[in-house]
């Protein structure tokens, strides 16, 4: 899955995404954290993951928050099924 990886376009297209949505998208903070986390920039990552956590729906909340304390870790966000 390395191969397929690419910080800097999921960066540039997460905001691009947020930028669509007005910034009032938690789902799109959820995506822009996980690039800044890709592109290891931890700060940014966690302060996004933040405003998803505090913004989003409640039945996401728990995976919002787990990806969180990846982010705080200093590790990037990897799918499950990806192993």
């Amino acid at each position: 899955m390395e191969s397929f990886r690419n910080g800097k376009l999921a960066l540039e297209e997460a905001t691009r995404a947020c930028s669509l949505s007005s910034w009032k998208d938690p789902g799109c903070f959820n995506a822009l954290a996980a690039a800044y986390a890709e592109n290891s920039d931890f700060a940014e990552a966690v302060r996004w993951q933040t405003r998803a956590v505090e913004e989003g729906h409640e039945r996401l909340e728990d995976a919002y928050r787990e990806r969180l304390e990846v982010f705080r870790q200093g590790l990037p966000y990897r799918d499950r099924t990806e192993d």
